[in-house]
């Protein structure tokens, strides 16, 4: 396996761990933990946090995501 550079590293790192903190939201959401207002604020202050940092593909999932809860909490 090739080896990564130190700039391909902190990008994978940096796609790793995003994922794992969005998939934890969604896990804490669904057992309770997270109201959905406090989930559509936590996925905000990720996608706030990882902007421009991700791959394009992490980024649309994280915005999907919150396009979803936001429309969610906003339904009476």
């Amino acid at each position: 396996m090739k080896e990564l550079n130190a700039y391909e590293e902190l990008r994978y790192e940096i796609n790793r761990k995003a994922t794992e903190t969005l998939m934890h939201l969604l896990l804490c959401y669904e057992h309770g933990k997270l109201s959905t207002e406090a989930l559509s604020a936590s996925i905000d202050t990720l996608f706030m946090a990882v902007s421009g940092l991700v791959d394009g593909d992490l980024f649309d999932m994280i915005t999907a995501t919150s396009e979803i809860f936001k429309s969610t909490n906003s339904n009476p």
